[in-house]
Protein backbone atom coordinates (compact mmCIF):
# COMPACT_ATOMS: atom_id res chain seq x y z
CA UNK A 1 0.00 0.00 0.00
CA UNK A 2 1.20 3.49 -0.82
CA UNK A 3 2.46 5.15 2.40
CA UNK A 4 0.45 8.28 1.50
CA UNK A 5 -2.69 6.25 2.25
CA UNK A 6 -1.71 5.31 5.85
CA UNK A 7 -3.12 8.50 7.44
CA UNK A 8 -6.49 7.89 5.72
CA UNK A 9 -7.08 4.45 7.23
CA UNK A 10 -8.90 5.70 10.38
CA UNK A 11 -11.08 7.99 8.23
CA UNK A 12 -11.89 5.13 5.84
CA UNK A 13 -12.90 2.91 8.74
CA UNK A 14 -15.23 5.56 10.17
CA UNK A 15 -16.68 6.29 6.73
CA UNK A 16 -17.34 2.61 6.17
CA UNK A 17 -19.27 2.49 9.45
CA UNK A 18 -21.17 5.72 8.82
CA UNK A 19 -22.20 4.76 5.29
CA UNK A 20 -23.43 1.27 6.13
CA UNK A 21 -27.08 1.08 5.13
CA UNK A 22 -26.76 3.75 2.44
CA UNK A 23 -26.24 1.16 -0.24
CA UNK A 24 -24.86 3.09 -3.21
CA UNK A 25 -22.27 5.11 -1.27
CA UNK A 26 -21.30 2.11 0.85
CA UNK A 27 -20.76 0.01 -2.29
CA UNK A 28 -18.67 2.80 -3.83
CA UNK A 29 -16.54 3.00 -0.68
CA UNK A 30 -16.04 -0.77 -0.58
CA UNK A 31 -14.87 -0.64 -4.19
CA UNK A 32 -12.47 2.17 -3.28
CA UNK A 33 -11.10 0.14 -0.36
CA UNK A 34 -10.31 -2.64 -2.82
CA UNK A 35 -8.18 -0.26 -4.86
CA UNK A 36 -6.11 1.30 -2.05
CA UNK A 37 -2.89 -0.31 -3.25
CA UNK A 38 -2.96 1.70 -6.47
CA UNK A 39 -4.20 5.08 -5.17
CA UNK A 40 -2.28 8.12 -3.96
CA UNK A 41 -3.44 10.86 -1.58
CA UNK A 42 -4.96 13.10 -4.25
CA UNK A 43 -6.85 10.21 -5.83
CA UNK A 44 -8.29 9.00 -2.55
CA UNK A 45 -9.49 12.49 -1.61
CA UNK A 46 -11.07 12.87 -5.05
CA UNK A 47 -12.78 9.48 -4.74
CA UNK A 48 -14.08 10.21 -1.23
CA UNK A 49 -15.56 13.51 -2.36
CA UNK A 50 -17.20 11.76 -5.31
CA UNK A 51 -19.21 9.28 -3.24
CA UNK A 52 -22.92 9.43 -3.96
CA UNK A 53 -24.01 10.68 -0.50
CA UNK A 54 -22.06 13.92 -0.99
CA UNK A 55 -24.52 14.99 -3.69
CA UNK A 56 -27.74 13.99 -1.92
CA UNK A 57 -29.76 15.11 1.07
CA UNK A 58 -31.50 12.57 3.28
CA UNK A 59 -34.53 13.63 5.34
CA UNK A 60 -36.70 11.56 7.61
CA UNK A 61 -40.39 11.81 8.40
CA UNK A 62 -39.60 14.28 11.22
CA UNK A 63 -37.90 16.70 8.76
CA UNK A 64 -34.48 15.89 10.23
CA UNK A 65 -31.52 15.75 7.86
CA UNK A 66 -28.86 13.06 8.10
CA UNK A 67 -25.41 14.44 8.86
CA UNK A 68 -22.67 11.87 8.33
CA UNK A 69 -20.38 13.79 10.70
CA UNK A 70 -22.81 13.20 13.57
CA UNK A 71 -24.22 9.70 13.08
CA UNK A 72 -24.24 6.65 10.88
CA UNK A 73 -26.87 6.24 8.20
CA UNK A 74 -28.09 3.12 10.00
CA UNK A 75 -28.66 5.06 13.24
CA UNK A 76 -30.52 7.77 11.32
CA UNK A 77 -32.61 5.16 9.49
CA UNK A 78 -33.41 3.26 12.70
CA UNK A 79 -34.89 6.41 14.27
CA UNK A 80 -37.05 7.13 11.24
CA UNK A 81 -40.31 5.79 9.90
CA UNK A 82 -39.38 6.82 6.36
CA UNK A 83 -36.47 8.51 4.61
CA UNK A 84 -36.52 10.60 1.48
CA UNK A 85 -33.48 11.29 -0.65
CA UNK A 86 -33.14 14.30 -2.91
CA UNK A 87 -30.34 15.37 -5.17
CA UNK A 88 -28.56 18.58 -4.15
CA UNK A 89 -25.91 18.54 -6.86
CA UNK A 90 -22.61 20.29 -6.30
CA UNK A 91 -22.78 22.17 -3.00
CA UNK A 92 -19.35 23.64 -2.31
CA UNK A 93 -20.16 24.36 1.35
CA UNK A 94 -21.18 20.72 1.94
CA UNK A 95 -18.16 19.40 0.02
CA UNK A 96 -15.76 21.62 2.00
CA UNK A 97 -17.40 20.58 5.26
CA UNK A 98 -17.05 16.88 4.41
CA UNK A 99 -13.47 17.40 3.25
CA UNK A 100 -12.55 19.10 6.55
CA UNK A 101 -14.24 16.34 8.55
CA UNK A 102 -12.39 13.62 6.63
CA UNK A 103 -9.07 15.42 7.16
CA UNK A 104 -9.77 15.61 10.90
CA UNK A 105 -10.40 11.86 10.99
CA UNK A 106 -7.02 11.11 9.43
CA UNK A 107 -4.06 10.15 11.58
CA UNK A 108 -1.29 12.40 10.27
CA UNK A 109 1.02 11.30 13.09
CA UNK A 110 1.28 7.82 11.55
CA UNK A 111 3.20 9.20 8.60
CA UNK A 112 5.51 11.28 10.83
CA UNK A 113 6.32 8.27 13.03
CA UNK A 114 6.89 6.10 9.96
CA UNK A 115 9.24 8.66 8.40
CA UNK A 116 11.12 9.24 11.67
CA UNK A 117 11.61 5.49 12.16
CA UNK A 118 12.79 5.09 8.58
CA UNK A 119 15.42 7.82 9.04
CA UNK A 120 16.85 6.31 12.24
Amino acid sequence: MNSEIQPFLPALSILENRLEGEHKSHEQLLSLLGELSILNEVQIISELLSLDYVYHKYNNDQSETWDITLESFTAFKNCSVSISRSQVGVNSVKICSIFEWIMLLCNWETNVVHQTTAIN
